[in-house]
């Protein structure tokens, strides 16, 4: 799916919230319906990653788009086994070891949608212009409506410090899908 070099404006059928407003507001989300999102939401929310800066305008990054749920619950169980194992990755693993030792455990919150970011270039520098990429990729599914509650009662309060949405890197993923009911 090629992407543009100008994505969509408002005028073009899109609602959108302010970027402050989306700093703000978006937060994880741990519970998502079965409907995938859609190809042109799809289209729409890689064209707003592209448009992240990069150093020297490299763009060192390239998207795959998982919507097949056999291959997510694949990744997902390699992924936890990656975590329990990689020394290097203990950190994440400790606050969540007994989740990832269970097999119904879906690291992605059994989202329809996975974006994995990768780098197309060896090093730190590409692997930070990955991650302002996925920052766009994460305030444009907000601003879009993906990724919210399906009702308003978990909106977080003035002054409540944002929790990210959810982690990506070049060996990263971001799930995005129809909020359904947070869970406890």
């Amino acid at each position: 799916m090629p992407l543009t070099q100008n994505p969509p404006k408002e005028s073009e059928g899109l609602t959108f919230i302010s970027v402050l407003d989306a700093i703000c507001d978006r937060r994880a989300i741990r519970h998502f319906t079965s409907q995938a999102v859609d190809k042109s939401t799809v289209k729409i929310l890689l064209n707003y990653a592209a448009q992240a800066p990069s150093a020297t305008n490299s763009q060192p990054w390239s998207f795959v788009v998982v919507q097949n749920a056999r291959l997510l619950k694949e990744i997902s169980d390699e992924a936890k086994k990656l975590l329990l194992t990689d020394p290097r990755r203990s950190s994440e693993a400790g606050h969540g070891r007994d989740r990832f030792l269970n097999p119904d455990f879906n690291i992605f919150y059994d989202a329809a949608t996975l974006i994995v970011i990768c780098s197309t270039k060896e090093g730190r520098i590409p692997e930070a212009d990955c991650y302002l990429a996925a920052q766009n990729l994460m305030l444009a599914a907000h601003g879009l409506g993906l990724g919210r509650p399906s009702d308003r009662r978990h909106q977080r309060k003035a002054g409540n410090r944002p929790r990210p949405f959810s982690r990506a890197s070049h060996r990263g993923g971001l799930r995005f899908g129809t909020g359904g009911e947070d869970l406890p």
